[in-house]
């Protein structure tokens, strides 16, 4: 089966959980690319609305290794709950789908 890849998105509020879970991704090469923005998100939690700025990492790897990604996350994690959204890319240019295999460590199909 050929490889493809994914974004996974989580948002924490916590600049020291952003940093440690892209750390440990990067270093673990289970990812290629984090990208880490400041959103402010409005959420129903507990019975009521709230609202809170967080961080959104979106997180560049591949099919094959999301599950471990996702598990990561979750391990390191400062919320009960994370938002951990797997988004499939299903367009993108051979090149860029190149160096995600290659920069997270995968064989290239050939």
């Amino acid at each position: 089966m050929k490889e493809s890849a994914v974004i996974i998105q989580t948002t924490t509020n916590d600049q020291q959980t952003a940093s440690k879970i892209a750390s440990i991704l990067l270093d673990a090469k289970k990812v290629a690319c984090i990208q880490l923005e400041n959103i402010e998100s409005y959420f129903w939690w507990e019975g009521k609305v709230q609202s809170s700025k967080e961080l959104r990492l979106s997180v560049k790897t591949v099919k094959s290794l999301s599950h471990e990604v996702i598990s990561i996350i979750k391990a390191n994690h400062n919320y009960s709950l994370p938002e951990i959204i797997e988004i499939a890319i299903t367009d993108t240019t051979t090149e860029y789908l190149a160096w995600i295999i290659k920069e997270t460590n995968q064989p290239v199909a050939h």
